[in-house]
């Protein structure tokens, strides 16, 4: 098996193994889902770069007595769009 950041650096030479070996590998469909992946976890730190903030938040506003009610609201609806 070859490492994915190989397969997308020298796609060319990948795809020319793959023929002189004569196997029937589609290397394009490797390369979407590699890169439907990257986006997707690209989506997942962002959320949760956003939940960690708001966390913050909400524990500053707890110390300085604030009411906390709405961010809580927003990190469950957040929560619940996994």
């Amino acid at each position: 098996m070859l490492p994915l950041n190989l397969i997308r650096e020298k796609t060319d030479l990948v795809k020319q193994g793959v023929k002189s070996k004569r196997e029937k590998i589609d290397i394009e469909q490797i390369l979407n889902l590699d890169k439907e992946q990257r986006l997707l976890l690209n989506k997942l730190n962002e959320k949760r770069a956003q939940r960690n903030k708001t966390s913050e938040e909400i524990g500053k506003s707890r110390m300085r007595g604030e009411n906390t009610d709405d961010a809580i609201k927003s990190m469950q609806i957040l929560s619940s769009r996994r």
